[in-house]
C-alpha cells in the first residue's frame, strides 16, 4: 500500500455541506509550498527508489532522504529559530521607569551617607 497515495486522495477530495453544495474544493495538487507538495515529492522518491532497486539492492537506502529531508526542515524552521532566536527587548516604557527608580535610590543614599557623616546644626550640644 502506497500511504503517500492515499494522503494525496484525502487531501484532494472535495467536501459538501449540508445541501449538498460544495464547502471546499479540497487542495490544489500542483500549488507550491503546500503539504501536497511534499506527497509528489516521496511518491517520485518512491519510483526512483523501486527503479534503481532493479539494478542493486544498496538504492533502498536512498529511502532515507525522506526522513533526512524531514529533520531538516524541522531543524531549520522550527527548533534552530526557537533555541537562537534573540532575547526581547525591554519596552522603552520599562527602561525609563528602570532608571528612574536607580536615580530615586542613588539620591536616598546620598541624603543618608550625608546626613550621618556631616555634624548637624545642635551636634555640639551633645
Amino acid at each position: 500500500r502506497n500511504h503517500s497515495l492515499e494522503a494525496k486522495a484525502v487531501v484532494s477530495t472535495q467536501s459538501t455541506g449540508s445541501m449538498g453544495s460544495a464547502a471546499s474544493g479540497g487542495t490544489d495538487l500542483n500549488m507550491e509550498g503546500g503539504v501536497s507538495d511534499y506527497f509528489k515529492d516521496v511518491i517520485i522518491v518512491t519510483c526512483v527508489v523501486m527503479i534503481l532497486s532493479l539494478l542493486s539492492d544498496y538504492f533502498w537506502y536512498l529511502w532515507l532522504v525522506i526522513p533526512i529531508f524531514a529533520l531538516v526542515k524541522l531543524w531549520t524552521n522550527i527548533i534552530s529559530p526557537w533555541i537562537f532566536a534573540p532575547a526581547p527587548e525591554a519596552p522603552e516604557q520599562m527602561q525609563q521607569d528602570g532608571f528612574k527608580k536607580g536615580m530615586r535610590q542613588t539620591k536616598q543614599r546620598k541624603q543618608v551617607n550625608n546626613s550621618s557623616t556631616t555634624p548637624g546644626m545642635f551636634s555640639s550640644y551633645r
